[in-house]
């Protein structure tokens, strides 16, 4: 681009953007101060006779960061872009993403530059708050504070880097008639022109009938169209001719996934292989694992090779809320319940970067969890006459307890157990021959108005059998 007659604003939001293209060459999270941060710093890129720029002051943020007070540092580093939902907070938010950046980059503390690579590198297996706590330290105030001072600098350095010389072009060859169609196609329908996608498609298959190219390109229009039908044969017939392409897949994944045919068991377990076979293709097909997680539980035993596709999703997306809640209900499924609840421990209070609503779906899933091992518990405490252990139980899981409902069972089942306890004590009355005294605990929980139907009936039982005059014992 040339760098006269160009107004400065138009070349910075072109640098900016193109600095986000040039970043989504690794497909690598990246969180959303880190992205807006760098392309607001390398949108003041220039290019000189002898030098080439970048990461000069921006003056519009230097004045917003002066005047105003710095977003929490925990809320910047935490969040994945909800606070650009917020209107009144996105200026401040992209400018105090590009002083972080900047920060860690010109700063004159060469360990600053070591925090931002460790910081990329942790944050592809951790989330967002995780990683920053252990890049940062615990204290994230300090980072603010830190940041504060390098703002208040009168001067701000920038980079200015030896311009490089002029590289030859590499000699170009004439790409093969098939490809250009394939690829004419496929721009066409990005540019939602059906009819000239089309009239490339059938140029495409004139060339080569039988390619698997061909046929992704058909199923790519048929889905554009919402012809469900149209995209799954055509994603059959790429499959087939020895497609390699991963939507292929998923898009049979998903048919099958809405259709009825065969056993439940045999579909979800087809449903399974071609997720897997998806992933393998492409392991960031986000989508894949959402319908690899619907049909995991419902197949009889998943393997280990199907709980390590969700660990890798897990490692490549730890913000995904539905990846860590997956991998908990297959842990559950097998038979590992401490550690399902493990997972989902972590994610409600280890800095997960969920958001609230995803919080509160972790937390009513782990109290339904804990309710029904709890009851299994319970059962089996009850039959051992173990009362005190009832109450212990309860109490360790009524803080996890999410929701008015969840909390009314644990009340009834403390009084469930109170009344078990008391009956259990006028039995052992009632068998010693003390019938007084059990007749007094009888007669006080049948007047109790939170009885359970059959314990009101086992109790007018016990009253009538204690009516009757003892039994004689036999003459010698």
């Amino acid at each position: 681009m040339s760098d006269r007659g160009d107004s400065s604003q138009g070349r910075s939001i072109l640098f900016h953007e193109g600095m986000h293209w040039l970043a989504s060459a690794d497909p690598g999270a990246r969180p959303t101060w880190l992205n807006e941060g760098l392309a607001e710093m390398f949108s003041t890129f220039e290019r000189r006779p002898d030098t080439v720029n970048f990461g000069k002051p921006i003056p519009w943020h230097v004045y917003q960061l002066r005047t105003y007070n710095l977003l929490p540092m925990a809320d910047l580093l935490s969040q994945r872009g909800s606070l650009l939902e917020k209107e009144n907070l996105t200026q401040m938010f992209y400018a105090q993403s590009w002083l972080l950046v900047h920060y860690l980059w010109m700063s004159n503390d060469p360990g600053r530059r070591e925090q931002w690579a460790n910081y990329l590198r942790i944050y592809r297996t951790r989330s967002p708050g995780e990683a920053a706590r252990e890049v940062f330290g615990e204290d994230l105030s300090a980072l603010g504070r830190a940041l504060q001072v390098y703002i208040g600098r009168p001067t701000m350095g920038y980079m200015r880097l030896p311009r490089p010389p002029a590289r030859s072009l590499p000699e170009s060859h004439p790409a093969a008639p098939l490809d250009v169609q394939l690829a004419l196609g496929k721009l066409a329908l990005g540019s939602a022109d059906k009819t000239l996608s089309e009239a490339h498609a059938v140029k495409a298959e004139q060339l080569a009938p039988q390619s698997a190219g061909v046929f992704e390109l058909q199923a790519a229009i048929a889905t554009r169209e919402h012809d469900r039908q149209g995209r799954v044969s055509a994603a059959r017939r790429a499959v087939a001719a020895g497609s390699s392409d991963a939507e292929m897949y998923l898009l049979m994944a998903d048919d099958l996934q809405r259709s009825d045919s065969g056993t439940d068991q045999a579909r979800q377990q087809r449903i399974v292989e071609l997720c897997e076979l998806a992933l393998k293709a492409n392991p960031r097909l986000l989508q894949a694992y959402g319908l690899l997680l619907q049909a995991l539980p419902r197949i009889e035993k998943p393997s280990a090779a199907d709980e390590g596709f969700i660990a890798l999703g897990r490692q490549l997306f730890p913000q995904e809320s539905m990846l860590t809640v997956g991998a908990a209900t297959l842990a559950r499924k097998l038979g590992r319940h401490d550690e399902a609840l493990a997972m989902l421990d972590k994610a409600i209070d280890g800095g997960s970067g969920f958001d609230e609503f995803e919080i509160d779906r972790a937390r009513t899933l782990r109290s339904d969890w804990l309710m029904q091992d709890l009851s299994a518990q319970v059962d089996e405490l009850s039959r051992k006459r173990e009362f005190a252990q009832i109450r212990l139980r309860v109490a360790e899981v009524k803080p996890k307890a999410s929701g008015d409902q969840a909390q009314a069972y644990l009340a009834r089942l403390l009084v469930q157990t109170e009344i078990t306890e008391r009956v259990t004590e006028a039995d052992r009355l009632r068998g010693e021959g003390k019938t007084d005294p059990a007749r007094q605990i009888y007669q006080a929980l049948r007047e109790r108005t939170d009885l359970p139907p059959r314990m009101g009936e086992y109790l007018d039982r016990a009253l009538e059998a204690l009516k009757q005059p003892p039994a004689r014992k036999p003459q010698k």
